[in-house]
């Protein structure tokens, strides 16, 4: 799939915007962006083009939302961008366009103010996504905005796309299945937000449709209690009991894990028993 890296360089109110310069004029204010190769680290793109272009030394600091592919199966990441410290990043909005060397024959860049700047609808999505302006922001700080937590945004994100993907028929075989893709994406949050990934696996784990609830079984719940057995084992025993639906996601799950750990199996295999299911 091919992917545009987007990224929002924000300072002191105001955002770096490019233009593309061509034989029949400039065009039109947007942020940044690059296409991202096979084999390219996304923010390599976009960076390694800002370095050449302005002379700015960037480094990623947030991810902030991605787009839902288009027709032509092309997607967009928006991802926040911070001065690199280390290379010497300007102080104050003097230093800005002093700074600014515009280097690109086909590019233009040029810092607007924020207000300006959220015309762009990138910008205007981007913007709350940043969360709030710090007014006692240390000066010598690269940039004074705060995003939201990086992980738990993509987090939000990637539960989102999954439920898009629980009344999607299943594809045939061999093709592979979306929501499969989606949920793996997911437990890839289990070892820092596993109480998140638990809250998501909670209320959809007694879903109507047996291939989400087996789906989330395989790729999450089987993961939680495989890494986090003490604290999730109690949660599920209790929505096993009230939630049948719930109980035949459990039901899908392997003993893995802390689950097989003496004492862990017997009580693993002791709720699959009461449940009416054979653990063997």
């Amino acid at each position: 799939m091919d992917v545009w890296y987007v990224g929002v360089l924000a300072f002191r109110e105001q955002v770096l915007m490019v233009r593309a310069k061509t034989a029949e004029g400039a065009g039109k204010w947007s942020l940044p962006r690059e296409f991202v190769r096979h084999g390219e680290k996304e923010d390599d793109a976009i960076i390694l083009t800002l370095r050449q272009d302005t002379g700015f030394e960037t480094v990623p600091n947030r991810f902030l939302y991605e787009t839902e592919p288009t027709g032509d199966g092309s997607l967009t990441r928006c991802y926040l961008l911070v001065f690199d410290r280390a290379e010497g990043a300007p102080r104050d909005a003097a230093d800005l366009n002093v700074a600014l060397t515009n280097g690109s024959p086909t590019r233009e860049y040029r810092w607007f103010p924020l207000g300006k700047a959220r015309e762009d609808p990138e910008v205007a999505r981007a913007i709350p996504l940043l969360a709030c302006k710090v007014d006692n922001w240390p000066a010598a700080h690269p940039h004074n905005w705060v995003s939201i937590p990086d992980k738990e945004r993509e987090l939000e994100h990637r539960t989102r796309r999954a439920q898009r993907y629980f009344t999607i028929p299943e594809p045939p075989e061999p093709e592979p299945d979306p929501l499969y893709q989606a949920l793996f994406k997911i437990a890839d949050h289990i070892p820092e937000r596993h109480g998140l990934v638990w809250d998501f696996v909670r209320r959809f784990g007694g879903h109507p449709s047996e291939r989400v609830r087996v789906a989330l079984a395989v790729c999450l719940l089987e993961d939680l209690l495989r890494d986090h057995f003490d604290r999730i084992f109690p949660k599920v025993e209790l929505l096993a009991g009230q939630d049948p639906a719930f109980a035949d996601c459990f039901w899908h799950c392997w003993d893995v894990g802390q689950a097989s750990l003496p004492g862990n199996l017997e009580r693993f295999r002791a709720l699959q028993a009461r449940l009416g299911r054979n653990p063997e």
